[in-house]
């Protein structure tokens, strides 16, 4: 190796050529990304999205299908979504006013179902996409739906 110029200084330090490695800048902390209801400040992620503490918002329900259909008697399982048909006792003011507060609902959970409208009748599909199946959040969806369709008075 060629010789390298280095200034002369008046006090003297050991070094050893086996440790002339420089040391490393501490790691930054590994952030998580901000998903669905989340945002991220200060270097912390907040979600404001209801869920269990336990649970996080894409983990797979796949085990507990029956458990929450259970609490969901209107609602069925095919394949990996829940689905809802609804018959709403007029179509102006009711079809459509039930279509336009899911929309809401779904909005508010960025969880969106695939609605069809078919005069009075109205079919709900939820499935989480990038989950490859069912989570919490379409359960808590179609709890939702169930609400809002009780109150205008559909079956």
């Amino acid at each position: 190796m060629p010789p390298t110029n280095r200034p002369s200084s008046s006090k003297a330090t050991s070094t050893s050529s086996s440790s002339a490695t420089p040391a490393a800048p501490p790691a930054a902390p590994a952030r998580r990304p901000p998903s669905g209801n989340c945002t991220y400040r200060s270097g912390t992620v907040g979600c404001s999205a209801r869920r269990s503490s336990s649970t996080p918002p894409h983990r797979s329900w796949r085990g507990a299908t029956s458990i929450r259909l259970a609490g969901l008697p209107e609602c069925t399982r095919e394949g990996d979504e829940i689905r809802r048909e609804v018959e709403a006792p007029s179509f102006l003011t009711s079809a459509v006013q039930i279509v336009a507060e899911v929309a809401q609902a779904a909005e508010d959970a960025n969880h969106h179902p695939d609605i069809d409208i078919r005069w009075r009748t109205l079919n709900f599909a939820l499935t989480t996409h990038d989950a490859n199946g069912l989570t919490m959040r379409g359960f808590d969806l179609a709890a939702r739906i169930d609400e809002i369709v009780a109150k205008h008075g559909g079956r």
